[in-house]
């Protein structure tokens, strides 16, 4: 499988004004499965910036978060990175949450029907042979018994005899002795959990501490041999919980982008009149690689990214003082260099705003994601989804409030005396047309004709002596094109008739 990037641009300061080429390659993962991370945020917000270019650099295809201290005053695409989709279930401002970050390649879906009273969330990612479950759990320290009561319903309702799960999160339960899962000191949280562990026939994959000394994040599945290269590893900077790597073997049906094709004009001789159909048999096309996902990192911020996970792996295999300075200065650097450089993007883009205005949408058009949709709508004891039905619900309403007026005692219309004159006819001469498309903005998208600017300026001269044909002397016309390259006078004469 190819998890293909989303298409949409995102720009890079390092490319100053030409604001082009500098993306990341998408992730293949034939043969290698999807792969996902685990991280304890302790606030997104803050890390906002860090964040996108941790997992653009990695090129995660899933992201599972916990304590997202994130409520519905945060819109979706603050915290999104370019290419990926996300699936939320907040608390406050002040702790808790999740979410997920997926691929849009992926296309996965949220499962509402597997939700419970605490802080979990699933989603249903399609395979080739069925489709795999995608949890995220966070548990609080302090949490009540009633948690692990709605997570062990929620387990219960997504597993089934041909259901692959993976469960992963914070669960705040450093009392386990994972190898044989059972409670190092036995409480009732602990010994819920490992009964809820036993009843699901799950297995858990993490064997390393993931703060301190403690094994709090975890990863289950009731399909060990699927999911591999569990590792813990660096986090982001601010949190003194280590995120958790692995891999999910599985096929997946990824989301097939179509190509995107573009008119290319170099070897584009002359245009004649032969409209849309003439376009598509004559100018050749070049295929568009619309596969990469375009960023504002620099090749130096994402150089810093990985030399930061290697001086990660470094610092946990010797434990030395001086590989523990050294990995928080890069982390502090990583910190700055991304939150400076978004700061750089966004002011140039900012002052681009008149003078490359197009540049400036772009970058609005792909940050906009988010499209507002018309929840269901109940009428009566039935729920309306369809669009139709829906527009069907609201036209009967609007008609039964309607009241019927009586309209045959209503007062003539005040004729204004400064509205009387009347604009008999509006005259467009062959010039004037000729003058407007000769001023064409290159730039701009094509017309409801989809006849685009290239196009119509470059056959300017030809829309004009087609139509100017009959009022202007033969041999000036025949002059004129012979000025722009055309000698052939049959030839000329010719093509002018069949205008």
């Amino acid at each position: 499988m190819v998890c293909n990037p989303s298409t949409e641009p995102w720009f890079c300061y390092s490319c100053k004004e030409s604001f082009s080429d500098c993306s990341i390659n998408n992730l293949s993962v034939t043969g290698g499965g999807i792969s996902c991370v685990c991280l304890n945020a302790r606030s997104v917000v803050p890390k906002r910036f860090e964040l996108s270019a941790y997992i653009l650099a990695n090129k995660f295809d899933v992201v599972a978060i916990t304590e997202t201290f994130l409520d519905n005053s945060i819109h979706d695409i603050h915290i999104t990175p370019p290419g990926y989709t996300v699936f939320r279930k907040d608390r406050s401002r002040h702790g808790g949450g999740v979410l997920l970050f997926l691929r849009k390649a992926l296309n996965g879906s949220l499962r509402p029907d597997l939700d419970d009273d605490c802080e979990i969330l699933w989603v249903s990612i399609p395979t080739k042979s069925s489709s795999l479950l995608f949890g995220i759990f966070y548990r609080c320290p302090n949490a009540p018994l009633s948690t692990l009561e709605a997570l062990h319903s929620s387990v219960c309702s997504a597993v089934s005899p041909n259901q692959s799960i993976v469960l992963c999160g914070d669960f705040n339960l450093p009392d386990i002795d994972w190898p044989i899962t059972s409670p190092s000191i036995r409480t009732p949280a602990t010994t819920m959990f490992c009964d809820i562990v036993s009843d699901c026939f799950l297995t858990q994959l993490v064997s390393t501490s993931t703060r301190h000394d403690n094994i709090l994040d975890i990863v289950l599945t009731n399909v060990p041999s699927n999911v591999f290269s569990v590792a813990v590893c660096d986090n982001l900077p601010g949190t003194d919980h280590d995120a958790v790597n692995f891999v999910i073997e599985v096929e997946v049906n990824a989301k097939n982008i179509p190509p995107r094709y573009l008119y290319d004009y170099i070897s584009w001789a002359m245009w004649k009149d032969l409209f849309l159909s003439a376009i598509d048999e004559s100018v050749p096309k070049l295929k568009w690689n619309c596969r990469k996902i375009k960023h504002w990192f620099s090749q130096d911020t994402i150089s810093l990214i990985h030399k930061k996970r290697k001086l990660y792996k470094a610092m946990k295999s010797s434990g030395s003082p001086n590989l523990t300075a050294k990995y928080r200065y890069i982390s502090n650097l990583v910190r700055s260099k991304t939150r400076n450089e978004t700061k750089i993007k966004a002011i140039t883009l900012s002052n681009c705003f008149r003078t490359a205005a197009k540049k400036f949408w772009q970058w609005v058009t792909s940050i906009r994601r988010y499209r507002m949709s018309l929840p269901p709508i109940f009428n009566g004891d039935t729920t309306v989804t369809n669009d139709r039905a829906r527009a069907d619900v609201f036209n009967k309403y609007f008609y039964s409030v309607f009241t019927d007026e009586d309209c045959s005692d209503l007062s003539s219309l005040r004729t204004d005396s400064k509205l009387s004159s009347i604009v008999e006819s509006i005259t467009f001469t062959t010039q004037d047309v000729y003058q407007e498309l000769l001023q064409l903005n290159l730039n701009k998208a094509c017309g409801p004709d989809l006849l685009t600017p290239q196009i119509l300026k470059r056959s300017a001269d030809f829309i004009y002596f087609a139509k100017a044909f009959d009022s202007v002397a033969h041999e000036h016309l025949l002059l004129k094109l012979q000025l722009l390259g055309i000698d052939d006078e049959d030839l000329v004469l010719e093509e002018l008739n069949d205008m």
